[in-house]
């Protein structure tokens, strides 16, 4: 659980390095860095580890080649970000566009790093599971069918890190300083739209662009250096603070089921058979209820049925036609219910009218 702050803090300070080399301002580039280090997402996310730092850090130093003219290097690690995460895809193509353009005779050296990095990592996969690959890579990570509102994470991305937001669109107008961060502040938003499923932590990668922003256009302000620092200074401190103290009071607790003995009781007087869900919730239900999972398996998860394991809609419609309850979880809005499709077919539910027993809030 320590691995992904470790690893957010090494991003911040790479941010500071690579700010300072670019900016040769080190008020600028600390603020930059510090930007990074209190955002919302920053402090809510760094809890645990998804693999989403460690692709942040190889952006970062894949970066910081770019900066020093090191292509082939550049190419290494921007091939480790994606294949780290999908999401991060306009990264790279950002970073390749740019050195098109500004570099056009070091292409090939950049591409040769992607190719090397990919071929050393994903060889034995390539040459194995290359179906499953794909698949998992791509069909998986980047259109699997939604489960969270984006409308809704956007929203609560910008009632908390709304001086990220302003640093994004602030650089749109930095094509001259630096192409790599003008292509990525306009590609980024756009997959955001474009991708099918997006999780809130993955706007790190909107952070980290928004940070590197922030360096760059304060490095370039005609104040004296003491006038930026404590003017940005104090507004920082004023929203880490407020960040902080959000998640102290209200977080800490977030997400928590409060009357599982109520469930149980509920589960128990209804007298199902079997117990049908995602196996995070299911299974620890089935324990506490004595009532076993549906056909006794314990690994329910979308991976199974994204790779082919499960028939969603097959196990869906034999699910409805036996005495099962379906503990799941989702999320209500004006009055409407939208439960987790990963793992059920929805439409199946709605078309044989499955009643709701019981809705408990969590905490």
């Amino acid at each position: 659980f320590f691995t992904g702050a470790l690893e957010g803090l090494a991003i911040v300070c790479l941010l500071y390095y690579i700010l300072l080399k670019k900016t040769k301002n080190e008020y600028a580039a600390l603020l930059g860095a510090l930007t990074f280090f209190s955002s919302f997402v920053f402090i809510r996310t760094t809890t645990s580890q998804t693999g989403i730092y460690t692709a942040i850090l190889f952006l970062s130093i894949s970066y910081l080649f770019f900066e020093k003219k090191k292509f082939l290097w550049s190419g290494i690690f921007v091939a480790l970000t994606i294949l780290t995460k999908a999401y991060l895809l306009p990264i790279g193509i950002a970073l390749f566009i740019s050195i098109v353009i500004t570099h056009r005779k070091d292409t090939l050296r950049f591409i040769m790093g992607g190719v090397i990095a990919g071929l050393v990592v994903m060889l034995p996969t390539i040459l194995f599971a290359l179906p499953q690959f794909i698949s998992q890579t791509f069909h998986y990570g980047l259109v699997r069918a939604t489960t969270e509102n984006k409308m809704y994470i956007l929203v609560y991305f910008l009632s908390f890190d709304f001086i990220i937001a302003f640093w994004v669109a602030a650089a749109w107008f930095l094509r001259k300083q630096s192409l790599p961060i003008w292509i990525m502040s306009i590609l980024t938003p756009l997959f955001f739209l474009a991708y099918k499923d997006f999780y809130y932590i993955y706007l790190v990668m909107i952070v980290w662009i928004g940070s590197m922003s922030a360096g760059i256009w304060l490095a370039k302000n005609k104040y004296k250096p003491t006038t930026i620092l404590i003017v940005y200074a104090v507004i920082l401190s004023c929203v880490l603070l407020r960040n902080g103290t959000y998640i102290v009071s209200k977080m800490r607790n977030m997400n928590k089921l409060i009357n599982v003995d109520k469930i149980v009781e509920i589960i128990k007087k209804e007298k199902p058979d079997a117990l049908y869900g995602p196996s995070v919730i299911v299974n620890g239900f089935s324990y506490l209820s004595k009532i076993p999972p549906y056909k006794n398996h314990i690994d329910v998860t979308a991976q199974q049925f994204d790779n082919g394991n499960l028939d969603k809609t097959k196990w869906t419609e034999e699910v409805v036609k036996t005495n099962t309850i379906l503990v799941y979880y989702g999320s209500e809005r004006n009055g409407q219910m939208t439960l987790d499709s990963t793992v059920t077919d929805l439409r199946v539910l709605r078309k044989n009218k499955c009643r709701v027993v019981h809705k408990e809030p969590l905490e």
